[in-house]
């Protein structure tokens, strides 16, 4: 009896540490993103055609359809003024509404994204992306994981909503 009442009363301290670590994570995502959107700017050669090209760019491990290309190009041009936009609203790292509707536009560009898809590519599509987790100094591995959600990642921010 003593085990079990000691299992629990350490399972419930370690759960409040868990939730931080989580929400540690979301934090540490969203300063990604919002970093990545901050260096995309300040190279002011973007343009909507620069970002709908970058975007295929990083998702070559891919292979899209030509009905797939046609919803894609107009999300992916569309999204850069809607993104730059709500990333020039931005006025400081504490500004959680202007961030928190900035990611929220990244999440529902992300279930669109998703939606185009088929399953095999959208397993593809996560399997790739879980080669970029974790720290690295690979710029590539940074921009495709601050422009896109792995599984876990964009469950994670549906359900923080």
């Amino acid at each position: 009896m003593k085990k079990t009442t000691l299992i629990l009363f350490i399972s419930l301290l370690l759960t409040p540490i868990y939730v931080i670590a989580q929400k540690l994570n979301i934090e540490d995502e969203i300063k990604l993103r919002v970093g990545v959107m901050e260096m995309i700017v300040e190279r002011k050669k973007t343009n909507e055609n620069v970002f709908k090209d970058a975007n295929y760019k990083m998702l070559n491990f891919l292979s899209f359809s030509e009905n797939q290309k046609k919803v894609l190009d107009t999300l992916f041009s569309k999204s850069w003024s809607k993104r730059l936009e709500l990333y020039n609203n931005i006025k400081g790292a504490d500004d959680k509404k202007n961030i928190t509707e900035f990611i929220n536009y990244l999440v529902k560009n992300e279930t669109i994204f998703r939606k185009v898809l088929t399953k095999e590519q959208l397993t593809i599509y996560n399997d790739e992306l879980k080669k970029n987790e974790g720290k690295s100094d690979d710029a590539r591995k940074i921009i495709v994981r601050a422009m896109y959600f792995t599984d876990d990642q964009y469950n994670e921010f549906i359900k923080n909503k």
